[in-house]
């Protein structure tokens, strides 16, 4: 059965199933085009779509031609830094020491890094130790002035709950200097242990 209604134009637009097999031919004609303009149109998306891919790989691969690796969207170093229940920073490859391991590796002559800000540092800090406040001094250049990749260094900020040291110790790791301590206790620890400062 045949039934008629109004499209918004006005025209009688027919719906249903033909009865007769001319009408139901004609139907099946219909289909058959619409069934294959969707299958033209579905080509020429995935087309597009690979089309898009390749053309990111071709960038991807061009720029690890020419700058050394692969572009990195985050970085990686913040993936060594946790913080655990007793609010204390953890780095992953790096050797997180106490007051007393740092005050023998001070006597051995090891490098010391505060990375508090600039006015904490002026005001008091561990004997011999330089200053690289993270925000603003401390970067892979000014690392590199300082020691070798194999040199051994400390990194300390106030205290802690600092996070300043685990970030650099954390960074100083990722660019591949091998023998970095974190003294997670800081300036703190080590005045509370009455030792020396300047």
């Amino acid at each position: 059965m045949l039934h008629w209604y109004r499209s918004l134009s006005g025209k009688p637009l027919k719906t249903g199933i033909p009865s007769n097999p001319e009408d139901q031919k004609q139907a099946q004609q219909k289909t058959e085009s619409w069934v294959q303009l969707a299958q033209v149109r579905h080509s020429l998306v995935c087309s597009v779509q690979k089309d898009f891919i390749m053309r990111t790989l071709f960038f991807l691969a061009l720029a690890a031609a020419l700058f050394g690796g692969l572009p990195t969207f985050a970085e990686e170093w913040q993936d060594r830094v946790s913080k655990v229940d007793t609010q204390e920073f953890e780095v992953r490859g790096v050797r997180k020491i106490s007051h007393e391991e740092a005050l023998e590796m001070l006597a051995n002559n090891v490098k010391f890094v505060d990375v508090r800000r600039a006015v904490q540092y002026n005001l008091s800090h561990i004997p011999g130790s330089v200053n690289l406040e993270l925000k603003t001094q401390f970067d892979e250049t000014a690392l590199q002035n300082l020691i070798t990749k194999d040199d051994p260094v400390v990194f300390y900020c106030s205290d802690k709950q600092c996070y300043r040291s685990a970030h650099a110790s954390a960074q100083a790791a990722f660019w591949g200097y091998t023998n970095v301590a974190y003294f997670a206790g800081g300036f703190t620890d080590w005045i509370g242990s009455g030792y020396p400062t300047d």
